[in-house]
């Protein structure tokens, strides 16, 4: 005899309720309320310096938000947590708690998680209708992967940047690539 094995999914409002209540901060995919894992030094360090380094780069109109500010993918019902968001002109979700149209999404990358980010996550974000930059930030391999298109409609296209400068088009901004990597001593 097989055991059968329940499971449970939740909608958007369920997921809200549990993180209003939550000392963790958890994501929503497929329904499904998962964890978020702890970072290292270097992930705290990197994520620090992006936001920094687009927050200095800005135009009046842009906004950075960190790590705590919720991004919500409305045609998946998904809800992440990335590292860096930027929204330009006035930023649009339900409460004060998530946004729903960012134009550049930044995920700073740890051995963990580097692979369901590239996958799964890149998958939900490019669903984004205000999306034009998703950036992958490889504390590790100091290399950026860079997805990004001209227009909502537009396909999406992609380059690797090591040494030279990173261009989001989102929000007019050029950061040499070697500016968003720190050294810890």
């Amino acid at each position: 005899m097989h055991a059968r094995q329940l499971v449970i999914t939740f909608n958007a409002a369920q997921y809200l309720a549990v993180e209003s209540v939550s000392e963790e901060r958890h994501e929503l995919v497929d329904g499904h309320i998962l964890a978020m894992a702890g970072g290292s030094r270097l992930h705290s360090a990197t994520c620090a310096r992006v936001v920094r380094r687009l927050d200095e780069a800005l135009s009046p109109g842009c906004t950075v938000f960190q790590s705590d500010m919720r991004v919500h993918v409305s045609a998946s019902g998904a809800y992440f947590y990335p590292d860096a968001a930027v929204v330009c002109g006035a930023a649009t979700g339900a409460g004060d708690q998530a946004i729903d149209n960012p134009t550049v999404v930044v995920e700073v990358l740890s051995p963990s998680t580097s692979g369901y980010d590239r996958g799964e996550k890149v998958l939900h974000y490019q669903r984004i209708p205000a999306a034009r930059d998703l950036v992958l930030v490889d504390p590790d391999a100091r290399r950026v992967a860079h997805w990004y298109r001209t227009g909502k409609d537009s396909p999406w296209q992609y380059e690797d940047r090591v040494h030279d400068v990173l261009v989001l088009r989102g929000c007019a901004v050029e950061i040499p690539v070697a500016h968003l990597f720190v050294e810890l001593v």
